[in-house]
């Protein structure tokens, strides 16, 4: 990406989080939980979430939506302040 683009995207969020009050939060994927071995296309994110990168290991992803998210990953999302705990719950979430 070209650095006038990165700085345009830093602007954008910066507005957007001063004006929604929003929030970069982080999560790690726990083994057995709703997310874990599931792919981004298919993990049915929040309304109010916004999946912007996968900490795995000392590497960083850059979701897609064939991505699959590991037990382990550290999620970075873009959230409302609003629906920052909700969201955090629903990320530990064990399946059935």
């Amino acid at each position: 990406m070209r650095s006038d683009a990165m700085v345009a995207q830093a602007e954008a969020y910066e507005n957007l989080s001063r004006k929604a009050a929003m929030t970069l939060e982080s999560a790690t994927v726990p083994a057995g939980t709703v997310l874990a071995n599931v792919s981004v296309r298919n993990a049915n994110f929040p309304e109010e979430a916004i999946l912007g990168a996968i900490r795995r290991g000392s590497a960083t992803v850059v979701p897609r939506g064939s991505t699959l998210i590991q037990p382990g990953d550290e999620l970075i999302l873009l959230t409302t302040q609003e629906k920052s705990l909700q969201i955090r719950e629903w990320l530990t979430e064990k399946t059935q």
